[in-house]
């Protein structure tokens, strides 16, 4: 559980027991079930106190590096490295525990780096940070411990990222697919939307995956992967992750709206195509209208459709009419599913957007204001 609701908990139980309702046997048995006795401090107080002691440490050896020989060098990291596994398994203790779960991924890192420097193994800091994430990683599914995963998914990233664009490490897209396995733990939950925008970066730049150059258009592949995945997961009810998806369609709906430079899918062959559009066409036949038409409406509109009946000078604007009435509805369908805020936000953008960047002369843009007012005025009579 996490600290924050165990003090709640903790508080509610003392009141309980005060107003005579519990015995203070029963008090004890609830407490000692849900170990307060462990959770009694901060528990970040212990992370970057390991944090803080880690990087010390580093300065502190970096101090008489060149005086050390190589082989103290090897024996002061591996016998850290040891104290360190030997604190996470010893201490039961979270804040113990966390402190050396941090302190052993930072000598770990210092003894790779040690033998990468010692055997000439090059300088590569991006696979230095893999590697050791991997490490870290078999030490998660020895330990359980949520810290060690987030360690190693940190480290990941920060490879990841780092060999980008000169090289690209597949491997990463194991710790993404993880994360979607453990992230229903409260300690994950707040990397939900990392997690998801990494999965997209990760399609759009994956040089194998779709065999398709979209360095011209990043900025548009990465939005119409992000919504499309968004769909996806909505359709299937991907409970922890319909905030992020709601959100991330609402998003690249108003950015669409606002520049539509879109048509990502109109170089791709017949196959990819009809595979795009196979998961909509099993919503319809399911029955599930609303994201059957949706989906199928958007992916034909990135294919290009529009472009058999206008010049490409002319597609623009049409774009623009065509996402605004689609944010439009989108709107009206986020009220309707009790996601009120979300949009109250996207109904205001959508005015913002449409207001600043009038679409035709002043009296085709007040019209489509009276035709979106009438629409909305429509399915508030509704309910």
């Amino acid at each position: 559980m996490h600290f924050s609701k165990k003090k709640i908990l903790k508080t509610e139980i003392e009141k309980l027991f005060q107003l005579g309702l519990i015995r203070l046997e029963e008090k004890e048995k609830i407490e000692d079930y849900y170990h307060f006795d462990e959770e009694n401090h901060f528990p970040l107080f212990s992370i970057f106190s390991a944090l803080f002691f880690s990087f010390g440490l580093l300065i502190l050896i970096a101090f008489n590096w060149e005086n050390i020989p190589k082989l103290s060098r090897v024996l002061i990291l591996f016998s850290f490295l040891l104290f360190s596994q030997w604190g996470i398994v010893y201490f039961k203790n979270k804040i113990y525990q966390n402190f050396f779960v941090v302190l052993n991924a930072f000598v770990l890192l210092g003894n790779l780096a040690l033998i990468s420097q010692m055997y000439h193994l090059g300088e590569n800091a991006s696979l230095l940070l893999i590697s050791t994430a991997w490490v870290i990683l078999f030490l998660f599914f020895a330990l359980k411990n949520n810290l060690v995963f987030l360690e190693s998914y940190f480290l990941a990233a920060l490879g990841f990222l780092m060999a980008f664009p000169n090289d690209f490490y597949h491997s990463f897209l194991c710790f993404i697919l993880l994360l979607f396995l453990f992230e229903k733990n409260n300690p994950l939950s707040f990397l939900r939307i990392f997690n998801f925008l990494f999965l997209c970066f990760y399609i759009v730049k994956s040089p194998c995956l779709l065999n398709f150059d979209f360095n011209a258009h990043f900025f548009n592949a990465f939005l119409f992967f992000l919504s499309y995945l968004s769909f996806l997961f909505l359709i299937w009810n991907i409970k922890n992750y319909k905030t992020c998806a709601y959100f991330s369609v609402s998003l690249v709906f108003l950015i669409f709206a606002l520049e539509s430079n879109g048509n990502i899918l109109k170089d791709f062959g017949a196959l990819p195509q009809f595979l795009f559009f196979l998961p909509f066409l099993i919503c319809l036949f399911y029955q599930k209208i609303f994201w059957g038409v949706l989906g199928l409406v958007f992916t034909l509109k990135e294919m290009g459709l529009e472009e058999f009946f206008l010049e490409n000078n002319e597609v623009i604007l049409p774009g623009k009419l065509f996402y605004s009435i689609l944010t439009l509805f989108w709107g009206i369908y986020l009220m309707k599913v009790g996601r009120k805020f979300l949009s109250i936000f996207v109904f205001f953008s959508l005015i913002f957007i449409r207001y600043v960047d009038l679409l035709g002369d002043y009296f085709g843009a007040s019209c489509l204001f009276f035709i979106f007012a009438f629409v909305l005025f429509y399915f508030a009579k509704r309910k």
